[in-house]
């Protein structure tokens, strides 16, 4: 969001442009290689996801077809917005577009206000189903390693996602330990 001076106050002013692109990915991998390349290239999509197809089932299960789903978004001045949807476009070439309604209406849908949260947990406590989610983290480099391993372990969990940060966790620089993996997105079923 853009910064104007009024007279007397600062005012946020919203992104002037929105692009939303999606792609439908055979291959994790791919997907975090290009979100990778897009990062180290500079360009910062505000909206940047990877869905594993069990995950993008719950999302998007009318348009899936059991396949990874990237999920992103380039917004701000118009040239900003542009640049990076034409990088993020190259970046996925060869993988099958989505329409950008569908991303436009999944981030308009994605945060819940108090109705929908008491709604599900009316639901919840009635059929006695608890939602647990675990996150768990790990570098670029081992992103796609951490997937391939919790994948096999999840007979009675439903993966949700993954999330990529470069550094470790203060508690780890402290002691001196590698980073490690410190979640993987569960949801029990």
């Amino acid at each position: 969001m853009l910064r104007h001076r009024g007279d007397d106050q600062a005012l946020l002013l919203p992104p002037q442009h929105n692009r939303y692109l999606g792609y439908l990915l055979d291959d994790f991998d791919a997907g975090v290689q290009a979100l990778r390349g897009l990062v180290i290239a500079g360009y910062r999509p505000s909206v940047c996801r990877l869905y594993s197809p069990e995950d993008g089932a719950q999302h998007f299960a009318e348009i899936g077809r059991g396949k990874n789903i990237a999920i992103l978004v380039a917004e701000g001045p118009a040239p900003i917005a542009a640049a990076t949807a034409d990088a993020i476009s190259e970046a996925f070439a060869g993988h099958e577009p989505m329409d950008p309604a569908v991303v436009e209406n999944w981030l308009a849908n994605l945060n819940w206000g108090p109705d929908k949260i008491d709604a599900e947990k009316a639901t919840m406590l009635a059929d006695a189903h608890l939602g647990y989610t675990t996150e768990v983290s790990a570098d670029w480099s081992r992103i796609t390693e951490l997937y391939e391993r919790a994948i096999p372990t999840a007979s009675s969990s439903t993966p949700i996602g993954a999330r990529s940060r470069p550094t470790r966790s203060r508690y780890a620089r402290a002691r001196g330990r590698p980073p490690r993996c410190t979640g993987w997105a569960y949801r029990c079923r």
